[in-house]
């Protein structure tokens, strides 16, 4: 995600109505709970620009996982599953990739390499991870551990997750 164009909140029309779905909808979903739990002076000083605005948002939920982990986890694994060609979400705190692990846990992938991979009937490719260094454990029980992609590899997320309270 470098730019505004390849932003997480592509508004691709061919996968909003093969799907249902909506990417800045759900985004603007995931913003306005991360507002719920800022003052009005942290909303005032927000960035304008919409990389830098969707980056502070995510900050200031992986700052709070307790509270707005579950927000960014249902953020994250939506994305991967409803807009394929474009599926993952910076991390600005890692400047890294986050994922969501087997066990449901929020993880943030180092040196992800990505490739695209043409899908039947449709212009968009399907963006996927071919590789990647290590990733570190965000939420959880095994938060802060790093794991290699051979050690412990990451499965495609499941599009349900648990919440806190389910835990």
């Amino acid at each position: 995600m470098q730019d505004v164009e390849n932003s997480p909140i592509s508004n691709d029309e061919s996968t909003q109505e093969k799907k249902g779905y909506n990417p800045r909808e759900k985004v603007e979903e995931f913003m306005s709970t991360v507002r719920e739990d800022m003052t009005p002076e942290e909303i005032r000083s927000l960035p304008i620009e919409t990389f830098q605005l969707v980056n502070a948002y995510v900050n200031r939920a992986l700052n709070n996982p307790d509270k707005l982990g579950d927000a960014l986890k249902t953020l994250v694994v939506e994305n991967y599953h409803h807009t394929p060609e474009e599926r993952f979400v910076y991390d600005p705190q890692n400047d890294g990739t986050l994922f969501v692990d087997e066990d449901g846990e929020l993880v943030s992938i180092k040196n992800a390499k990505f490739g695209h991979m043409p899908v039947e009937g449709q212009v968009a490719k399907k963006q996927y991870i071919d590789s990647f260094d290590t990733y570190k454990v965000l939420t959880g029980p095994n938060k802060g551990k790093i794991f290699g992609s051979h050690e412990r590899p990451l499965p495609e997320p499941s599009r349900s997750i648990r919440t806190q309270e389910e835990q």
